[in-house]
């Protein structure tokens, strides 16, 4: 599997991208209980998982099952595939190379009539898209007893009222494809 990290000329010339920068392991799931699912989608994402997600599918003899997807670095690979094989009733994984294309995006902490949280700010064809972080509303509606809706509304317009929604000055590119930390 090393040659897929290499970038070669054979792949320029049919087309892909060079390196791929993730990649998604996925198995099917029909005997595994909803438990051992949570546990180990909990325990993918603190070992570093960039996503983890299940899909509903149906496998032989009609039997509704989960299709257990995680998306991760190439060398985060073999760590990952121990936590599904340890936590769940898999006897097999399979994985494949995902290009992905990116939005710029960075972290600040914006100002809002609940006080400064912290915001995702998104660039797309020049225009700011400003997103709270769940973990930010989440602490404002434990701090004023209100719900989550609510919060993450009047936090989204504070947000995006308090912003210009224009970009600062950058030579960058606004899609970026980049490899991920």
């Amino acid at each position: 599997m090393e040659k897929i990290c290499e970038k070669s000329a054979s792949a320029v010339e049919n087309q892909w991208p060079g390196v791929p920068q993730m990649w998604k392991l996925e198995t099917n799931l029909d005997d595994c209980t909803g438990e051992a699912l949570g546990y180990t989608m909990e325990k993918l994402l603190e070992a570093g998982a960039a996503d983890v997600w299940y899909q509903p599918i149906y496998m032989k003899k009609n039997r509704p099952a989960v299709m257990l997807c995680v998306l991760c670095r190439l060398e985060q690979k073999e760590c990952l595939e121990r936590i599904i094989f340890e936590n769940t009733t898999t006897i097999g994984i399979r994985y494949q190379p995902v290009w992905r294309d990116t939005l710029q995006r960075r972290l600040e902490q914006r100002p809002t009539r609940y006080g400064s949280v912290q915001a995702k700010v998104c660039e797309l064809e020049g225009r700011l898209r400003i997103y709270p972080e769940h973990e930010e509303i989440r602490r404002v509606c434990e701090a004023a007893g209100l719900g989550y809706e609510q919060v993450r509304q009047e936090v989204t317009a504070d947000l995006n009222e308090n912003s210009d929604n224009r970009p600062e000055q950058r030579t960058e590119p606004r899609l970026e494809n980049r490899k991920e930390k």
